[in-house]
């Protein structure tokens, strides 16, 4: 169990049962919050599921490196290039999670978003404006 909250093990985890990868126990809890939310209007899906440790680091790495957006509190793009590491470091723990305390190692925690309110071809930020205005 230590392992797969590490997000070191997916053993827990079925790449099958949604569009990304959730908890083996998680398919009847996301059937009945899809079909909520099409009662509701929204084509729910899954932007993200279960993240492997290695898959945390290299997105922690290339916000550390400036190869990914780091936003301030106010979702606004920062350089955080010249910043030193620890400033670095809480700059990117305000919106992501240090690699091995992740939630999403666990598959239980995903980011949803309304498939049927979203633009063509727009990009998902998975910033809050998103989810106050609707997507």
């Amino acid at each position: 169990m230590f392992e797969q909250a590490l997000g070191l093990d997916d053993s827990h985890i079925n790449y099958g049962l949604a569009e990304r990868p959730i908890h083996n126990n998680c398919a009847d809890a996301l059937a009945r919050l899809r079909a909520a939310a099409q009662h509701a209007g929204f084509e729910l899906r899954l932007a993200s599921g279960f993240r492997s440790f290695s898959q945390q680091l290299t997105i922690w790495n290339a916000k550390a490196r400036g190869e990914r957006r780091v936003l301030d509190s106010n979702e606004q793009p920062i350089d955080i290039v010249p910043l030193a590491d620890a400033q670095k470091m809480f700059a990117i723990l305000r919106w992501s999670a240090l690699p091995g305390t992740s939630r999403h190692h666990f598959g239980t925690d995903w980011d949803v978003y309304a498939e049927n309110l979203m633009p063509a071809n727009y990009r998902l930020q998975l910033t809050q404006e998103e989810y106050i205005h609707g997507v």
